[in-house]
């Protein structure tokens, strides 16, 4: 086998183009799969009431978090201490005509600004009772983000998997070739040199085949000729011994 042959067909470069493929693979999974659930994910989202459901159940939360701890309508920290621990909720608080409350600025008193409270009618608004009396409150959560975190999560680790397969089930059947080579070497160890080396491929491996198979032969020529030079000495002996008779 020539030497730029060997070079072409490098493990190194198997190796090599194993990730590659491997790699571009899982980004083709990745990416349909990126595209399917965006589109599935929207529909639900326009399909459905989740996001009302969620609005609900987090008002719900709210309104008990309050009457627990009898918190009025600027008690900030306590405020954005709950909007923190639901992670992705946006609060808007108004009372008085006024916003008091507006968790997208958890520092600063927005109330002292005296921002005028506008009711827009492409806007939700809801009534929740504090310590100091009732307040109109906006509150909305990044559901369809939370969604597609879950999802995204769900997508990288299948791609990884896929990358994963992909790599280990190419470096098995080197292994798997390695493991024959062995077992074949065990058998000329028992002086089975009638026995063929299998080759495989063109890379290191095969080179190393080709290399036992050479030398299998080497052996087995010479045992041949010395088996053929005991013979004839072994005729020529019978020979003499029935003339000297």
């Amino acid at each position: 086998m020539k030497h730029c042959d060997y070079r072409k067909h490098s493990i190194y470069l198997q190796m090599l183009a194993l990730l590659l493929f491997a790699a571009v693979l899982s980004f083709i999974v990745f990416s349909t799969m990126y595209g399917l659930s965006e589109y599935i994910v929207d529909r639900y989202m326009e399909s459905t009431d989740y996001a009302d459901k969620r609005n609900k159940k987090q008002i719900s939360a709210l309104q008990a978090y309050i009457v627990k701890n009898g918190l009025h309508s600027r008690d900030t920290v306590d405020l954005n201490r709950w909007v923190k621990e639901q992670q992705l909720v946006s609060l808007s608080i108004f009372k008085d005509g006024i916003v008091v409350f507006n968790s997208d600025y958890p520092d600063h008193e927005i109330w002292e600004d005296e921002i005028a409270f506008v009711n827009y009618d492409w806007m939700s608004y809801d009534t929740i009772e504090f310590s100091d009396g009732e307040a109109e409150i906006q509150l909305t959560g990044a559901y369809r983000y939370q969604i597609f975190n879950m999802i995204r999560l769900f997508e990288m680790g299948l791609s990884f998997l896929i990358f994963l397969f992909v790599v280990l089930m190419g470096i098995r059947r080197k292994m798997a070739y390695i493991r024959l080579l062995s077992k074949e070497v065990e058998i000329l160890e028992t002086g089975s040199l009638n026995y063929q080396v299998t080759v495989k491929g063109k890379d290191e491996l095969a080179m190393l085949a080709i290399g036992l198979e050479s030398m299998r032969r080497s052996f087995l020529e010479s045992r041949n000729r010395e088996e053929n030079v005991v013979r004839k000495n072994q005729k020529m002996i019978t020979e003499m011994s029935h003339d000297l008779r």
